[in-house]
């Protein structure tokens, strides 16, 4: 048996997380190009959904099995959450279009993909400066570009709600040709979720950029 403490991999789980993370952003750029075969893209991101419970299940041994942790054990297990939890959110984005049945791509959507790709290569970026445990320029610089992108999501979505649900009935027959009022009506509100899904992506990447923010801060 070693006396020397077994090397933690944490910090390269972290970094396996933010792959990914990359790798559903990408998914859903792919979906919300296509906005077809919507069932299939379902099974697909919810596999890759089930690639980031594995990495969860591996930092969670990692963390009960390693004495000397690298960070803050109160710190790791958070953190791993809320990495995991934008996983989640883009399977939900996924998974609410096919469950409420939306044919009709909201005409904000292909902005917001734009947002959470340029959100998920700023946390690649941010993860892998994070191993230095210091509040450096770089890790700086990625923060605020995320919270700058969680802004213009946060614009995005108050104008397309409003814009949504004050449109007259000409504009929404546009939207929904062809549909009844009370189908156009359950169409706007699966719409809306739509929409919020999208909006809490981007705010879980804020959520998870604050709080290496607040680590490393801690350890310079």
């Amino acid at each position: 048996m070693s006396l020397l403490p077994k090397k933690s991999t944490i910090f390269e789980l972290f970094m396996t997380q933010g792959t990914v993370i990359k790798k559903a952003s990408d998914l859903f750029a792919e979906f919300a190009n296509r906005f077809s075969d919507i069932e299939a893209y379902s099974a697909r991101a919810k596999a890759i959904e089930r690639e980031g419970d594995a990495v969860v299940r591996k930092l969670t041994y990692e963390l009960a099995e390693t004495f000397n942790t690298p960070l803050d054990r109160e710190d790791i297990h958070p953190l791993m959450l809320e990495l995991d939890k934008i996983v989640n959110l883009i399977n939900r984005a996924v998974q609410d279009t096919y469950l409420y049945g939306i044919t009709e791509k909201p005409p904000i959507m292909d902005a917001f993909v734009s947002l959470i790709q340029g959100a998920a290569d700023e946390l690649e970026g941010l993860l892998s400066v994070f191993e230095r445990r210091k509040y450096v320029a770089e890790l700086a610089h990625a923060v605020e570009k995320i919270r700058g992108i969680e802004h213009e999501a946060d614009v995005l979505y108050k104008d397309s709600v409003h814009t949504l649900f004050t449109s007259n009935r000409e504009r929404l027959n546009d939207l929904f040709p062809n549909d009844a009022d009370s189908v156009i009506t359950l169409k706007v509100l699966a719409m809306t979720r739509c929409i919020n899904n999208l909006e809490k992506i981007v705010d879980a990447f804020q959520v998870a950029a604050n709080r290496i923010e607040g680590i490393a801060i801690k350890w310079s």
